[in-house]
């Protein structure tokens, strides 16, 4: 269970980075990536209850990356404009 409980903390602190990262650089792409390879360390670790942990979470944060992407490109279109 230690194991686990070590996991579960890494996936946590994973996609928070990915947050943080996306809020200073706005890289989609880049956050695309790495949602993918997080979600795939586990499918080829064959560890469904990470995997769908990892997963939920992804999920979780889509409307609030959503969210911040539609702001940034509003943002630069208005920049744009001007």
């Amino acid at each position: 269970m230690e194991e686990k409980t070590e996991d579960i903390k890494y996936i946590q602190n994973y996609i928070w980075k990915m947050y943080k990262d996306y809020l200073a650089n706005h890289d989609m792409p880049e956050y695309n990536r790495k949602m993918h390879e997080l979600v795939k360390k586990y499918c080829d670790k064959k560890d469904k209850l990470l995997m769908h942990f990892c997963q939920n979470l992804l999920v979780s944060w889509c409307p609030v990356i959503t969210e911040y992407a539609k702001e940034h490109w509003e943002k630069e279109k208005n920049e744009r404009d001007v």
